[in-house]
């Protein structure tokens, strides 16, 4: 075999590197129609036209994209404007709509086009089921949170002043703290006020929807507007509320209406300037209570017990006692029609009612007795209109119209005027009779 000569395989590569050069790529390459545009640093280029090129709204910098804004190491994606996420499915397509050009909320999450079931609005507020947040949170439709092992019954309660919560047991000794109204207290438990609170227009103050309920207003007023409702309503047939020690005021309706209540109490309350009546109580007890320039009458109570209580100024009657009820150390003063309006059933004992604008006792019904009360300028001093009553030991004086008037069918003591005997009533055959009514 013969080998190849220097010259000769110098000749074969120099025609191996021609044609490699003939298929090598060009800087740049044009074959047919030529690509123009022009372009700026940092900005993605996009065709603009068939043959054309130009900027893009994409930037890059630093491993960073930015859609409308310059790239920014800080993060890896910046948009700039309204931004919105959606499915990639036919129909109703959910999405998520960012909106930064100051004009509208700041975000809001879709079901569709039309429908927003979260938003974020401009003051940072956020609306679930609401397209209008007025708080931090606003939710509109039912919350439910599963933290903390809730219970039936349980209320979530502040444990700090941080904000903190827990659920805590109603029944256990730790009381619920009342910091705004208007307030519907739908769980057993004991809660106090814990500050002067004032009510809004169209809403009741506090409404108790439960059983088993303490309302301390611990020495703090509930304070009505105009256009309020009523300071405390017990909801329906409710048993063991309690309500005491403070001051309900200037409400619409009622300042505590709580006719449906049983086994109920109301002590220390001070009821004054609502436009109907001061205390409307069910069956219960009425315990060192003051209503005052009520329009309607000072304090009612269905059945049960009253005592130490005072009624100034009312438009209606001081007192109005229905069924079987005891009423002790009571004063009525200056109301617009009875001191007391007592129905049936009832003892009435060591109460005083003075200048009132119609009797200082009137008895509209049966079985009651009325025993060492009290009366002095009142239009009539003790005024029957049915029978079936006991009168005794009363002392009257001062009425304008007359001391009494008592109906046939009642038994009485009798009705003596002392106002011109001796001042030694040993000596006026009658006065030392246990059971005298005196006219003085």
């Amino acid at each position: 075999m013969r080998t190849l000569r220097t010259p000769a395989l110098l000749f074969v590569f120099l025609g191996l590197i021609l044609l490699a050069a003939q298929f090598a790529p060009t800087e740049v390459a044009a074959v047919g129609n030529p690509i123009n545009g022009s372009g700026t640093t940092g900005r993605i280029c996009k065709f603009t036209g068939p043959q054309s090129i130009g900027n893009s709204v994409l930037r890059e910098d630093s491993n960073s994209i930015g859609i409308g804004l310059m790239a920014d190491a800080r993060a890896r994606l910046l948009v700039g404007g309204t931004t919105a996420v959606t499915a990639n499915t036919p129909g109703p397509i959910p999405s998520f709509v960012a909106n930064q050009n100051g004009a509208g909320p700041i975000a809001d999450f879709r079901r569709n086009i039309s429908e927003v079931m979260m938003i974020i609005d401009n003051s940072g507020n956020v609306g679930i089921g609401t397209n209008s947040p007025s708080r931090e949170l606003d939710i509109n439709g039912q919350v439910r949170i599963r933290g903390g092992s809730p219970q039936a019954g349980a209320v979530l309660t502040a444990i700090n002043a941080n904000g903190d919560a827990e659920w805590a047991n109603p029944g256990s000794a730790q009381r619920v703290p009342i910091t705004t109204l208007p307030l519907i207290i739908s769980c057993p438990g004991s809660y106090y006020v814990a500050g002067s609170l004032v009510g809004t227009s169209g809403s009741d103050g506090i409404l108790i929807d439960s059983n088993d309920v303490t309302l301390d207003l611990n020495g703090f007023d509930l304070q009505g507007v105009g256009g309020s409702l009523t300071g405390i309503r017990v909801n329906g047939s409710r048993s063991n509320i309690s309500i005491r020690n403070g001051s309900i005021r200037g409400w619409g309706n009622d300042g505590v209406s709580a006719l449906t209540a049983e086994s109920s109490s109301f002590v220390s309350l001070h009821l004054s300037g609502n436009m109907q009546h001061g205390l409307v109580a069910g069956r219960g007890t009425v315990q060192n209570c003051t209503a005052y320039d009520n329009g309607v009458d000072g304090i009612q109570i269905n059945s049960g017990s009253m005592n130490d209580c005072t009624a100034v100024l009312n438009g209606g009657d001081g007192f109005l006692v229905n069924d079987s009820c005891v009423v002790t150390r009571c004063t009525a003063l200056l109301n617009a029609d009875d001191g007391f309006s007592v129905n049936q059933d009832s003892f009435l004992f060591r109460n005083v009612s003075n200048e009132n604008g119609s009797g200082g006792m009137h008895v509209t019904g049966g079985d009651n007795r009325i025993d060492m009360n009290f009366f002095e300028d009142n239009d009539t001093g003790i005024l029957v209109d049915a029978p079936k009553n006991l009168l005794t030991r009363n002392a009257m004086r001062g009425d304008s119209q007359t001391s009494h008037s008592v109906v046939v069918g009642n038994k009485y003591g009798q009705f003596l005027d002392i106002t011109a005997a001796a001042d030694d009533l040993g000596t006026v055959v009658g006065a030392e009779h246990p059971l005298v009514n005196l006219i003085y």
